[in-house]
């Protein structure tokens, strides 16, 4: 938040959703992330920061001690 990021930077780069193209995990398809949104919100949710925005809930500060 002080440097200025917020949700809308938080990217994975394309070729990092995709399966990989050799190696031991290159036909399992869990390694593949096809619901980046919805990881992000879990992400967010469970450091109780705000899903829109990126930063972190007024009780999250608070639980810091940062006002």
């Amino acid at each position: 938040m002080r440097e200025g990021f917020s949700r809308k930077d938080d990217l994975l780069p394309e070729r990092m959703k995709n399966l990989p193209q050799f190696g031991d995990y290159k036909d399992e398809e869990g390694c593949e992330i096809k619901n980046f949104e919805e990881m992000l919100d879990e992400y967010y949710e469970a450091r109780r920061w705000d899903k829109q925005t990126g930063e972190p809930l007024p009780e999250k500060l608070h639980d810091l001690d940062i006002t």
